[in-house]
């Protein structure tokens, strides 16, 4: 196990802080035992950093393994040894040594940088680019091969692939492949291809755009019809004061008498127009100079002069004017071998210090930014104020708008603006594409965005808003521009205290949420346990992107099935005295969130992800409320009719009545009852297809059974043997009132009870005076009596305990209409 010791001094918190006019050091202390080594002290060959803010550097070290006195050559031993140093100060290695894959030839250092075959570049994200040369047989170059692969911070290989130019990316998402050439020319040519060969030297261009397919022309960026040149060393970067990009070379003309040293800074376009082509000459008494372009504008000449293993570095800043600058934080300093240095994003410059025999140390220096230029609050020269600006601590709570001020006139491209809320971690609200901002609005300089009344929700929350490069473009020159990195923009809402905080406390607020198709089928493959943990996912994203707090959201976990949708519950409840949001404002930035989730963190999770942004969040309707007046007027309705028929009943004193109401008021809830039921087993129940059959049967069997009992009851009263002769007369002559009422038993017992009552109104049962003298309606009551309650024990084993059961066991949910 490799054991990592850190030796930090004065690193302040936050490896890129920008304090000015300080100087600190790194050290880190390199692990001794491993295989492998050749003993001798590690050396710091390169420092490079990421293109942004996140102050993230990636440092390579070697040990030598061969030096030779005559020719100044190194060779190192045979492994690429990386070390990626984090903002917080931590140290991640990498280490790879596969010497089939990298041969040795990429571990020797001529003299030159331009002759080491073994560089890295640092991506994006936790992606490094290494560049080398692959050979079958290191003895025949016809078998060299230029190759890359990228590792990730684990060591991981991403992608080995074979190179055919050096690039560098460019702001729209491409990449800008420049080389430089010199000839001696022999011939000449019309081939367009060979135009490049027409000059004794030249730089040239190849712009790629993302998903091209067709390899561009090349362009010439500068070009030298002297003889004996040479290009000693060339950087490019984005320009990070005007538009565009810009290289500066080093260019070196020899003559049989002297040689001279000059350097010129070329700005050019991604259309491959030549900005400008200016001629820098800063004073070189060394023989080692390296130039580096500041993020805050002007330029750093870095000279050096080599003395045995450690080189004298003199640092001179100059302005975009050429104007040596006064400032210096380093004068003259002392430096490791290689002489390697690195400028982060935030105008921190490192330099490689000298190495012990298991450690080695970077020292950390911030420069000012040239006199006509200021730092730039945003870490874009382009930018001049932003609303809300960084650091603003009381932007209005549900703020709709953000706007950005450049120093150019610029218009919408191809890129994303993002906002996130820091809440432990980085949590995303909103993202602006600005190649379908239809609340975007430009003009001039300005631009101004509208943003969701749900992304700045969050009483006393911190945010920041990043901007990719190619967001905008520069109008003028249809250039992209560069954006503005994470953490850089950030600000605070407002935060409300407990007397201003919303009174309006609906209480607890229940409802709807609707999944997407392939949500709903997604769902419906789980088993119990697995939509138990849909349910917890759910619910735990959505308090992370409301935000709010935990228990505020809950769920019966009940669903259903709503054509070819699932419907699923969802409680919101109120708050209580320390927190923020009432439920109504959950239910709004719920509903928003949802309903706009192609530009919010709803469509980022697994989970919410399968909310159908169509249906958002709906509030189930309360019956009570919504229907609260119709619902008091049949109450009402049916209270004065009872009223009515006990006082009508009571001044007549007439049984007939009193049976003729009763019957009345049954059919009055009997009927429509028997209606809806059918309604909804005809059209909702296969909403739900495990209840579908149940509903059926329900419905069904006791229709079946209460039909049955009618039959028997009319043939028990024939088979009566005092009035059964005259019993199946009264039938047959009143057969059709006798039929309707029979169907009607089907649909409810209770019916049974109208039609046990019925001879009474006729007075047709009997016709003799010994038949008048039995007591007949107290026969007919003793035939209907015991059907009646089998007719209730039915009613109540087959009807109303299955229904209890369906309610008590359902896992789904009940739909108010």
């Amino acid at each position: 196990m490799i054991i990592i010791i850190f030796l930090l001094t004065l690193l302040p918190t936050g490896f890129t802080q920008n304090t000015q006019n300080t100087v600190r050091y790194f050290t880190y202390q390199e692990t001794s035992v491993q295989p492998n080594l050749t003993g001798l002290q590690p050396q710091i060959l390169n420092i490079r950093h990421y293109k942004d803010n996140s102050g993230t550097v990636v440092v390579r070290i070697a040990r030598t393994n061969y030096y030779n006195h005559g020719s100044s050559n190194y060779c190192y031993e045979q492994r690429l040894l990386l070390r990626v140093i984090k903002a917080d100060g931590s140290v991640i290695q990498i280490n790879y040594e596969n010497a089939t894959e990298i041969p040795d030839i990429n571990y020797c250092d001529l003299g030159s940088s331009a002759k080491k075959p073994l560089n890295f570049y640092p991506l994006f994200g936790q992606y490094i680019l290494v560049t080398y040369t692959h050979a079958t047989n290191t003895s025949d170059t016809s078998t060299y091969v230029d190759c890359g692969m990228v590792f990730d911070w684990g060591g991981n290989i991403i992608r080995p692939y074979q190179l055919q130019s050096y690039c560098i990316a460019t702001l729209n998402g491409g990449y800008a492949l420049i080389y430089t050439n010199t000839t001696n020319r022999t011939s000449t040519s019309d081939n367009i291809l060979a135009a490049q060969f027409s000059e004794d030297a030249g730089i040239y261009a190849i712009m790629l755009s993302y998903n091209q397919s067709k390899t561009p022309q090349s362009f010439i960026l500068y070009k030298l019809a002297i003889p004996n040149i040479t290009f000693t060393s060339l950087y490019c970067s984005i320009d990070f004061v005007f538009i565009g990009h810009s290289c500066i070379v080093n260019i070196q003309t020899t003559t049989t008498t002297n040689s001279s040293t000059f350097y010129v800074k070329i700005r050019f376009l991604s259309s491959g127009t030549i900005l400008s082509l200016d001629s820098i000459f800063p004073p070189n008494n060394g023989n080692l100079t390296i130039v580096r372009t500041l993020p805050f504008g002007g330029y750093a000449i870095i000279t050096g002069l080599d003395h045995g293993q450690n080189t004298n570095f003199t640092f001179n800043l100059y302005d975009e004017d050429d104007k040596l600058s006064g400032y210096n934080p380093l004068k003259r300093n002392i430096s490791n071998f290689n002489g390697t240095v690195d400028v982060l994003q935030n105008n921190t410059i490192l330099v490689a210090l000298n190495e012990t025999t298991t450690s080695w140390k970077i020292l950390l220096a911030d420069l000012t930014p040239p006199s006509q230029y200021n730092k730039s609050d945003y870490g874009n020269m382009h930018v001049r104020e932003a609303y809300p600006p960084t650091n603003f601590k009381y932007l209005p709570l549900n703020n709709n708008m953000i706007n950005i001020t450049f120093d150019v006139p610029v218009s919408l491209s191809d890129a994303k603006l993002t906002i996130y809320q820091k809440i432990n971690k980085r949590v995303l609200r909103q993202f602006i594409n600005s190649t379908n901002c239809n609340n975007c609005i430009t003009l001039g300089k300005v631009i101004t965005l509208n943003v969701l009344s749900c992304t700045f929700n969050d009483p006393g929350g911190h945010y920041f808003i990043q901007m990719d490069n190619n967001f905008v473009k520069s109008a003028i020159y249809n250039e992209s521009m560069l954006g503005i990195d994470k953490n850089v923009w950030s600000f605070q809402t407002n935060n409300i205290t407990s007397s201003k905080k919303n009174t309006d406390n609906s209480g607890d607020i229940r409802g709807i949420l609707r999944l997407t198709i392939s949500g709903s089928r997604y769902f419906q493959e789980l088993n119990d346990s697995g939509k138990h943990e849909f349910f917890v996912t759910l619910i735990d994203q959505l308090i992370l992107m409301i935000p709010t707090e935990k228990g505020r959201l809950e769920s019966d976990e009940l669903y259903q099935l709503n054509t070819s949708n699932i419907l699923i519950s969802l409680f919101i409840h109120e708050a209580k005295d320390n927190e923020k949001l009432t439920a109504a404002n959950i239910k709004d930035y719920l509903h928003q969130l949802i309903t706009h989730k192609t530009f919010t963190v709803i469509s980022m999770n697994n989970a919410t992800n399968f909310l159908d942004d169509t249906y958002g969040f709906q509030q189930s309707p309360d019956i009570g409320k919504n229907y609260s007046a119709l619902i008091i007027i049949v109450i009402m309705t049916f209270i004065i009719l009872l009223l009515l028929s006990f006082i009508l009943s009571f001044k007549l004193k007439s049984k007939m009545f009193e049976t003729i109401i009763s019957a009345a008021l049954k059919v009055g809830l009997i009927i429509p009852n028997f209606i809806l039921l059918i309604l909804f087993v005809a059209h909702n129940s296969n909403n739900i297809p495990e209840l579908h059959l149940p509903s059926v049967l329900i419905l069904s069997i006791p229709l079946l059974i209460n039909f049955c009992i009618a039959i028997y009851a009319i043939y028990k009263g024939i088979k009566v043997p005092v009035i059964g002769e005259f019993f199946k007369k009264w039938i047959i002559e009143y057969r059709g009132l006798v039929t309707m009422l029979t169907v009607l038993v089907a649909i409810d017992y209770e019916f049974l009870t109208i039609l046990k009552d019925l001879p009474i109104f006729t007075k047709k049962l009997y016709r003799n005076e010994r038949i008048n003298t039995l007591n007949i309606f107290s026969i007919i009551d003793h035939i209907f009596e015991d059907v009646i309650i089998w007719g209730a024990f039915i009613d109540i084993f087959f009807r109303n305990i299955p229904q209890i059961i369906i309610l008590a066991v359902s896992k789904f949910i009940i739909l108010p209409l």
